[in-house]
């Protein structure tokens, strides 16, 4: 007999998910009518699997850690798979098979499947019969290859097969067929987004041109170059190319005449921080050359403090900037570029494109003559870019933040396997979401379809228009009360019925619970009169 309250170790290693029912050890006792009662029927619960067409005989932890399973199918087949007639099917045969099942609570899952082999009385001819949400070729569930299939786009085929508990060949050869599919789906459904990001990137060896949908942050495509020839002819070819109202890129010149060859009503922004970067490594140019004519002790004083001149003086705490202060106030060489790398940054605080062409012009004048080398770049940027920079503050001032992300992003999926191609980096860049992502994208879907395409929450179709204007104009009429279907999210038929229940309806309910009350009472009184009473022996009466 088990301590009081504690499970035994052969009934949680063959019942694994005992340990997480509600309060299971907050048992009063644990004796053999508990397991006979409890323990035993959930050891045969058909739905183990989570497979309504199975019923599970036995399941049990083996020596590896891995599930095993112990199954059948629940009905035999009812017609013949031979001749499609109905007709009597005798079993001659069965044989034990082992299929692969997904993972469960992070173990490999292996399912002993019984199958019959059956003979019809009709045509003699004898069929295996076949089994529900099984592959009989792969040997696996369909939940196990879509699984595989899944995770294939997430993580490294190696660390897929040791999951599912088969090789790794096994993996790619369902993994390499889902991709042609997505990517086949892909080139049908592939459409310009409104915001457009473009960028380069280095994958395998080579650099990639990248383009992302600035609304949700995900790529459209991965080009394999970054050649004029086939950005340009990707842009051509993608449908929906005039509805592009927004190109963020960084300072390359090609993309922007493509841009505007291909795409002439697309405003193209150029990216806020690769301009302010010029002026930030400017004023770093201009402390380096600077810093070479101080002593040795002084020199290394600046060196512990350089970030204070990276970081914007808004940010700067009291004691950092009383700090920074006693540098500028010292070294005017350091001063001037300083402040002048400031105002650079503080155009992009303002609010509209006017005030920000304003203080541009102010700044390139403000630039004192001795410092226009050292701030060459930026002098450069701020001209022959002038345009795509103002164009920042009259276009929800976008930028290629979402772009420089998503390549981290892509990088860190390079970095993840070992000498991987490009193909399926991009794969795995273009499809492989996860649950989360999937999960909002689905839920833009829906509201954009019900903007366009209302439905009732009640019976969920759409609404009949015709019907809503009928009952509409009905209700103008002052002694007909106006319906609450208008400017709600019910049709008039769900409100209509929901207002005949409140009326009568509830009553025939509450009888039909009250009559279904009663005859379980009278089931129950009946089983327990005929069910057999113990023979209790009198109790002897004691001699003293």
């Amino acid at each position: 007999m088990p301590r009081k309250g504690l499970v035994p170790l052969r009934i949680r290693q063959r019942l694994p998910w005992l340990p997480i029912l509600p309060r299971w050890r907050q048992f009063s006792g644990y004796h053999a009518d508990f397991i006979k009662e409890i323990i035993i029927p959930m050891r045969r619960m058909t739905n183990a699997l989570f497979m309504p067409e199975w019923t599970v005989t036995d399941v049990f932890l083996d020596d590896d850690g891995a599930y095993q399973i112990s199954a059948h199918q629940e009905s035999p087949p009812d017609f013949c798979y031979v001749c499609y007639r109905d007709s009597h099917l005798s079993p001659i045969e069965t044989k034990r098979l082992k299929y692969v099942d997904a993972p469960v609570h992070g173990r490999p899952c292996f399912v002993m499947i019984t199958r019959a082999r059956y003979k019809c009385a009709v045509c003699s001819g004898e069929f295996w019969e076949p089994l529900a949400g099984v592959n009989a070729r792969r040997f696996k569930t369909m939940r196990c290859i879509h699984y595989i299939q899944r995770r294939s786009l997430l993580m490294p085929n190696t660390h897929v097969a040791e999951e599912v508990g088969v090789s790794e060949a096994v993996v790619r050869s369902i993994a390499k067929p889902h991709a042609e599919y997505l990517n086949e789906r892909h080139r049908k459904e592939l459409r310009a987004p409104r915001f457009l990001g473009m960028d380069e990137t280095k994958l395998a060896g080579s650099l990639r041109a990248i383009f992302i949908d600035l609304e949700d942050s995900w790529p459209i495509e991965l080009l394999a170059n970054h050649k004029d020839l086939t950005i340009k002819n990707f842009l051509m070819n993608l449908p929906g190319r005039d509805d592009v109202e927004v190109v963020t890129m960084d300072m390359c010149d090609r993309y922007r005449n493509i841009v505007n060859a291909v795409m002439p009503q697309a405003v193209v922004v150029v990216d806020r921080w690769h301009v302010v970067r010029t002026a930030v490594e400017s004023m770093r140019k201009a402390r380096i050359a600077y810093q070479q004519t101080l002593e040795k002790e002084e020199r290394k004083e600046l060196q512990r403090c350089l970030w204070l001149f990276q970081k914007r003086w808004r940010r700067l705490t009291d004691q950092q900037k009383l700090d920074l202060d006693g540098w500028l106030k010292n070294h005017p060489s350091l001063r001037e570029p300083y402040w002048i790398k400031e105002a650079f940054l503080n155009i992009w605080d303002n609010k509209d494109r006017d005030s920000a062409q304003v203080a541009l012009e102010n700044w390139r004048q403000s630039v004192p003559k001795h410092l226009k080398n050292v701030f060459r770049s930026p002098l450069e940027i701020s001209i022959n870019w002038e345009r795509e920079i103002l164009n920042f503050f009259d276009h929800r001032r976008l930028s290629s933040g979402k772009t420089e992300s998503r390549n981290k992003q892509i990088k860190s999926i390079e970095r993840s396997g070992v000498n991987y191609k490009f193909d399926k980096i991009r794969n795995r860049a273009l499809f492989g979401k996860r649950s989360e992502r999937r999960k909002k994208e689905y839920l833009k879907k829906v509201r954009e379809w019900r903007a366009t395409n209302p439905v009732c929450i009640t019976c969920h179709k759409p609404f009949d228009e015709a019907a809503e204007e009928a009952v509409a104009k009905a209700a103008r009429h002052p002694l007909t009360p106006r319906p609450l279907s208008i400017g709600y999210e019910e049709c008039h038929v769900c409100i209509q019925k929901e207002e005949d229940w409140w009326a009568f309806g509830w009553k025939a309910d509450v009888d039909e619970m009250e009559i279904r009350h009663k005859e379980m009472q009278e089931r129950e009184e009946r089983e327990a009169a005929a069910a057999p009473r113990p023979n209790v022996r009198p109790r002897e009466a004691s001699p003293h």
